[in-house]
């Protein structure tokens, strides 16, 4: 049987930070903090652990964002951590990936197969999930789930849900650790670079993503 399920990943493949709005708003607050020394200090050996356990909603977010102030040498006062949450909540996943989202939900739309999101996130993404709630029949967040690639068990749980086989499911993401995690499970992949080359492997992979309607999302 071929596949008869899809299934996304948003950070890095639907949605982004947007960086410009982020940088305006730090800059406010901290004149020669930027987006990217901030996402650096939260990828720090020393910080991993921490928010992976963030991520499966053990750990608090006033927690996790007071060590990220504290690795950028900023003391993190409640008023700290309570700014750059805001700016955090308003800016990741702001940015969507329009033709990537919108071939998403023509996919799901078309009825063909069943659509469902696998991403890891945490409780300050959650101004911007509603957005995907039309176009996937399942969304699995680690923050909601407990669950976070590229542990086997959150990709069981999302293809369980969603009434498939793991054989049977594509799975997009960015890293290629998931990807991998994935295709051990014995699921077909696709490593996401960019909305055209996506459309071909997906169809390659039997996946056609049907023409647009005109309709936005």
């Amino acid at each position: 049987m071929g596949i008869t399920a899809v299934i996304f990943d948003i950070g890095g493949v639907i949605a982004n930070q947007d960086q410009d709005q982020a940088d305006r708003d730090l800059a406010r607050l901290w004149p020669r903090l930027s987006s990217a020394a901030v996402t650096a200090a939260r990828n720090e050996p020393g910080m991993l652990e921490l928010w992976h356990r963030h991520s499966c909603g053990r750990a608090d977010a006033d927690l996790y964002w007071g060590a990220v102030l504290a690795q950028l040498g900023i003391e993190p006062a409640p008023a700290a951590v309570a700014a750059m949450r805001d700016i955090q909540r308003r800016t990741l996943w702001s940015s969507i990936d329009r033709p990537v989202l919108e071939m998403a939900c023509r996919v799901h739309e078309e009825g063909r197969f069943r659509t469902g999101v696998l991403s890891n996130s945490a409780v300050d993404y959650e101004p911007h999930i509603g957005r995907f709630d039309s176009c996937f029949h399942r969304l699995h967040f680690s923050h909601r789930t407990g669950l976070r690639k590229p542990d086997p068990t959150a990709y069981i749980a999302v293809v369980r849900d969603l009434g498939s086989e793991l054989g049977e499911t594509l799975f997009i993401d960015d890293k290629a650790r998931n990807t991998e995690a994935a295709a051990s499970l014995g699921m077909p992949t696709v490593q996401f670079t960019d909305a055209g080359s996506l459309a071909v492997e997906m169809a390659e992979l039997g996946v056609a993503v049907p023409e647009s309607s005109g309709q936005s999302h």
